[in-house]
């Protein structure tokens, strides 16, 4: 039997602009699921292996603290992606009869994700991150076993860190070293993901793609010919956060600057992402 997945989302506040586009990419991956906890509302775009569960920040607060005994209450949502780490205890049960669990940004499309991660390589780790350095807080998976969903409890001082106001980004470096002390097997291989990181590219080059092309859940993009990606985390078009000084004076303006991000229609086969946004 094949190896199952679910990716738990939560997501409060407002939709963006391209929750469409990103509900079209899950639906080109139906041998994975979706769970995404939000306030938003239904969006026009349903994928039969995605769900949404209503449920108010407030009360997804308390479900966190119960689960994990502490007083989980911060103000701003972005908050969320510290809780990442402890995604195993908080969705004990939704994830319950999967073999693995992922936790996921939103600001992303995903590609043929388990074109790079079929069973055979799959069951080889118990932790699957794109970043050669860290677990990708973007998107990775990770095995529903005992040891892997408890392995956050051994970030130091991870319950001080978990209700400070302050993002920390538990779910990075912080949950990477305490997969290492407990053995944990982790592949970590930089898979290109997020564009204009301060990283070189895969051919060594700080030019990265700028033009990126999905049909129908295959993602390429203008440079690297037919080379298929499993997601593009596309972050540094929304704001230019994580751009490089010196590579951000030289870019187009960021998506903030756009009067609309989306300009096209998300049912067509094929559409592209690049810093004028969804064409």
């Amino acid at each position: 039997m094949a190896k199952s997945i679910i990716t738990v989302i939560p997501y409060c506040g407002q939709w963006p602009e391209w929750i469409n586009f990103f509900i079209e990419s899950c639906k080109h991956s139906p041998d994975m699921d979706w769970l995404i906890i939000t306030d938003c509302g239904t969006p026009e775009n349903l994928a039969p292996n995605v769900q949404f569960r209503h449920m108010s920040f407030e009360d997804y607060k308390a479900k966190a603290s119960r689960r994990l005994d502490v007083d989980f209450n911060p103000a701003d949502p972005y908050k969320l992606c510290d809780l990442k780490a402890a995604f195993g205890m908080v969705h004990e049960d939704d994830i319950r009869g999967y073999d693995y669990y992922a936790h996921s940004d939103i600001d992303l499309i995903y590609g043929d994700i388990r074109r790079f991660w079929p069973d055979g390589e799959l069951q080889k780790y118990q932790v699957i991150s794109h970043n050669e350095v860290h677990i990708s807080g973007p998107f990775a998976i990770l095995e529903n076993t005992e040891i892997v969903r408890h392995a956050f409890e051994h970030i130091p001082d991870w319950e001080t860190l978990l209700v400070d106001q302050k993002h920390h980004g538990l779910d990075e470096m912080p949950l990477y070293h305490a997969m290492m002390d407990l053995n944990i097997h982790c592949s970590l291989v930089e898979q290109y993901c997020t564009n204009l990181v301060p990283i070189s590219w895969h051919d060594g080059k700080y030019e990265h793609p700028l033009v990126w092309h999905w049909r129908r859940g295959r993602l390429t993009n203008e440079r690297d010919g037919g080379r298929e990606f499993p997601f593009l985390h596309f972050t540094n078009w929304i704001k230019h956060r994580y751009v490089r000084p010196e590579v951000r004076k030289h870019l187009p303006r960021a998506w903030e600057h756009l009067q609309r991000i989306v300009q096209t229609d998300y049912k067509k086969s094929h559409w592209t992402v690049s810093p004028q946004g969804f064409e």
